[in-house]
């Protein structure tokens, strides 16, 4: 079974993803994020419910430490019940985070905060591999400015930059 469905709508990115509810049946929403608008402008988390006729906002992102403007990324359900995505701004040093949203107790846990050799600007999306452990991109820094892919384990919140791109290999990737 899979546990989401890409769907463009308009020029925005929405998800369908199956999750279970606080009863354990499975419920299905679309789920998605902003780059801009909620509380702070600085973008949302929402979901719409077949049920409901609204879309409901779970979280604002903030301007300041916890990261904001998650361009082009794609929430990632984890196998462990969490749903993972990035922002590409906002964070320690305001180049984007990694961040944990729990959608039955409406948490979320900033994970990983991008800058320098760990990768600036994350523009995509993360990818669960079937050992568990989440892969993504930067589009910028690294140790040749240009980008890195990028592997976290969400067992332990371990980060480990793989592979820096280089001008003659390809550089500031998206996707």
């Amino acid at each position: 079974m899979k546990l989401f469905k890409r769907i463009t709508v308009g020029g925005g990115l929405f998800f369908f993803v199956l999750i279970p509810d606080l009863s354990g049946q499975q419920t299905s929403a679309i789920w998605g994020t902003t780059s801009s608008g909620g509380k702070y402008n600085a973008g949302t988390i929402f979901y719409y419910p077949d049920e409901m006729q609204t879309i409901r906002t779970v979280f604002s992102f903030p301007v300041e430490n916890e990261g904001k403007s998650p361009y082009y990324s794609r929430l990632c359900p984890g196998s462990n019940g969490k749903i993972y995505g990035l922002t590409s701004e906002g964070g320690r040093y305001d180049k984007g985070v990694l961040f944990e949203y729990d959608a039955n107790t409406g948490m979320i846990s900033k994970k990983v905060d991008f800058g320098k050799e760990a990768g600036e600007s994350p523009r995509g999306s993360l990818v669960e591999a079937s050992n568990g452990k989440l892969y993504g991109m930067t589009c910028e820094g690294g140790i040749n400015q240009c980008g890195v892919i990028f592997e976290f384990n969400p067992a332990n919140d371990s980060f480990q930059v793989k592979k820096h791109f280089t001008p003659s290999a390809g550089k500031n990737p998206y996707g």
